[in-house]
């Protein structure tokens, strides 16, 4: 949605300065409630930094949408799909039957930005896609140990009741690190 007038306006940036004063109060109010103030106050102030900004964002908010749609579908197929109906649903497509089977061959994954059925991946795309799933499963394992050790420093120090009573931003990056380097 173009501006009316000649020159463009930066709808990001423009934003950009509402999201960062809405988070410097933010305390414990969660992110829905940040997002719906934020929209009915910009729907009063300033409707057209609230409509261009999400129409520059469509295509970022459609492929994330897309994305969590894929998400939750790779999942329900691992709930829905336990390792013994894969088993037996494997073995009746094997004669023919790919009924049980169906809901795994259509799971979407992303190879190089495209997302492709299972059923048409090929040796490299599966590999690729595992590697990637290795990747995440060790970046959250760090996250994991990080925030252990930050709790376990925090139980050890009577009066420190959060993170920010016991660690500066500075201490917490060299704790990140450290932890980092040696993973």
């Amino acid at each position: 949605m173009p501006p009316d007038t000649p020159e463009q306006r930066n709808y990001a940036a423009d934003m950009r300065v509402h999201i960062d004063n809405a988070l410097t109060i933010r305390g414990t109010v969660p992110d829905r409630t940040i997002a719906e103030n934020l929209v009915r106050t910009l729907d009063t102030t300033d409707p057209d930094l609230l409509h261009g900004w999400l129409h520059m964002q469509a295509v970022n908010l459609l492929r994330d949408t897309i994305a969590t749609i894929e998400r939750s579908r790779r999942g329900h197929a691992r709930v829905v799909n336990g390792r013994h109906d894969f088993a037996a649903a494997t073995s009746r497509a094997q004669a023919g039957d790919m009924g049980g089977i169906e809901s795994f061959l259509n799971v979407r994954y992303v190879i190089d930005g495209a997302r492709k059925p299972l059923s048409a991946l090929t040796v490299s795309d599966l590999e690729s896609v595992a590697t990637d799933y290795e990747a995440q499963a060790a970046e959250n394992a760090l996250n994991a140990a990080f925030l252990r050790a930050v709790a376990k420093k925090l139980k050890s120090r009577r009066g420190a009741e959060t993170v920010a009573d016991l660690f500066t931003d500075e201490q917490l990056a060299r704790m990140w690190h450290s932890m980092a380097a040696a993973a």
